[in-house]
């Protein structure tokens, strides 16, 4: 499940758990699910997102403050792999469609302040 989706699934979880009260229960479709954390926690907020064409469970997340961070196991777990850079913002990222070892990554932010 992609993050956008995951996002939007949360908020209708969020928003008819308030409407109904504390001893409501989710939607049958939605009781297998459960709340995880996905991304970095020491990153910082997430600018791009990259995967690996043929590899659903590789991703490269790019953060606004904490470099560059890669997961082999679809967002459960993630390992920091740009922390010898002198930079740690990155605004865009990309995996060469030729060779899934090379990560286009460029530095700065276009989103200033969390602005889209």
């Amino acid at each position: 499940m992609n993050t956008t989706a995951l996002l939007a699934l949360t908020c209708i979880l969020a928003t008819a758990q308030g409407d109904a009260g504390e001893n409501s229960r989710a939607p049958r479709q939605f009781e297998k699910l459960s709340y995880r954390n996905i991304g970095p926690a020491a990153g910082g907020r997430v600018s791009r997102v990259a995967g690996v064409p043929g590899d659903p469970l590789t991703y490269y997340a790019a953060t606004s403050a904490g470099g560059v961070w890669k997961s082999c196991a679809g967002g459960d777990s993630v390992q920091p792999v740009f922390g010898d850079q002198p930079v740690s913002s990155i605004g865009s990222i990309s995996v060469a469609p030729s060779d899934s070892n090379v990560v286009y990554v460029g530095t700065g932010e276009a989103n200033l302040w969390g602005n889209p």
